[in-house]
């Protein structure tokens, strides 16, 4: 069984990566989030379950099938189940994504993301959407992105 993940934000970035099985697909449930932790000085995309929210991206082969290599490149995430909740035509059976481990982020905003603005203080509740599906156009790849004005 070749193991894959939902690409949403650096992994997606065709300029620094390339996964010659990559497909495009739609997390169902997800949003992102921009998230600070006491790991790095820089903010990191991650994602956050959210009903009536969906991310496009991609799916793709882990290299190799190497998770380890890709979870060592993904420092700072943690490795999650999501084959239930990714739409897609590939050949996967298995999908994971990666996300910010809750427990380490000290702030997180959903700025740009779904023409909200919102930001929350430490081990604050994500919000949930109530009502409408709401879909989050996939972003241009980015690199570290220095923390925005609130």
């Amino acid at each position: 069984m070749t193991p894959w993940f939902f690409g949403y934000g650096s992994l997606v970035n065709c300029a620094t990566h390339d996964y010659p099985q990559a497909q495009t697909a739609t997390l169902n449930g997800w949003r992102r989030v921009w998230v600070r932790t006491a790991l790095r000085d820089v903010v990191f995309l991650s994602i956050h379950h959210a009903p009536g929210h969906s991310i496009d991206g991609l799916v793709a082969a882990v290299p190799d099938a190497d998770w380890a290599a890709l979870d060592l490149r993904e420092g700072g995430y943690a490795r999650l189940e999501a084959t239930r909740d990714v739409t897609h035509t590939s050949r996967a059976t298995h999908i994971a994504a990666y996300q910010v481990p809750p427990s380490a982020i000290l702030t997180w905003w959903s700025r740009g993301f779904c023409g909200s603005s919102e930001r929350r203080a430490p081990k604050a509740s994500l919000p949930q959407q109530t009502a409408g599906t709401r879909r989050c156009a996939m972003t241009a790849p980015h690199r570290s992105i220095p923390e925005p004005k609130c």
